[in-house]
């Protein structure tokens, strides 16, 4: 009777259970980075969404119209998301409501005359702030009318702890630079 009690009470040594705390810290290490970059890019696909929606709705104006809206008001998309003022990682912001705030990031349409119209998507905070999604209507041809651009702010007026070029369009989303204007990295 004793022997099988002292097999019963016999545990795991302390080299044992070491090793499956280092093998739980590998995995860990492993998968946790893994993870934040899924959320970054699903939350950046809820950007692309967006963006894409308002951009569609603001042609739709412009053609109807003769001219880019310059505020969410005039345009014929719902986007659940309150209405702000103030700027976002630095857009200049018009008149009226241009400018749509979610949970971590904004929606900003931009009308500049003679030169180009915008609608930009970024992240206000978390690990990846001012950047995102942009759609930009360039009259003088640097940028292609149909495109969603992946975006990261370059600029001065914001601090940014992380300015390396890439740090989110090309290690997140797999997006290829393209040029650096108005402040921003374009990436596509």
């Amino acid at each position: 009777m004793k022997n099988n009690l002292r097999g019963c009470l016999s545990g795991f040594t302390l080299i044992e259970l070491l090793v499956v705390v280092l093998i739980i810290g590998i995995l860990a290490g492993v998968a946790l980075p893994q993870y934040q970059k899924a959320v970054a890019k699903s939350r950046a696909a809820q950007l692309y969404t967006a963006v894409s929606a308002v951009a569609t709705a603001a042609h739709s104006y412009e053609m109807a119209n003769g001219e880019w809206p310059d505020n969410f008001e005039v345009l014929d998309v719902d986007l659940p998301l309150q209405d702000k003022t103030g700027t976002a990682c630095a857009l200049a912001i018009g008149s009226g409501i241009t400018k749509k705030e979610g949970k971590g990031y904004a929606i900003v349409i931009g009308k500049s005359p003679n030169r180009w119209n915008d609608v930009f998507g970024v992240f206000t905070e978390g690990k990846y702030p001012c950047t995102g999604v942009a759609y930009i209507k360039d009259t003088s041809g640097a940028f292609d009318g149909n495109t969603l651009y992946c975006v990261e702010y370059t600029g001065n007026a914001v601090s940014i702890p992380d300015t390396t070029r890439g740090r989110f369009c090309s290690k997140v989303m797999g997006k290829q630079f393209v040029r650096a204007l108005y402040d921003y990295d374009w990436f596509e």
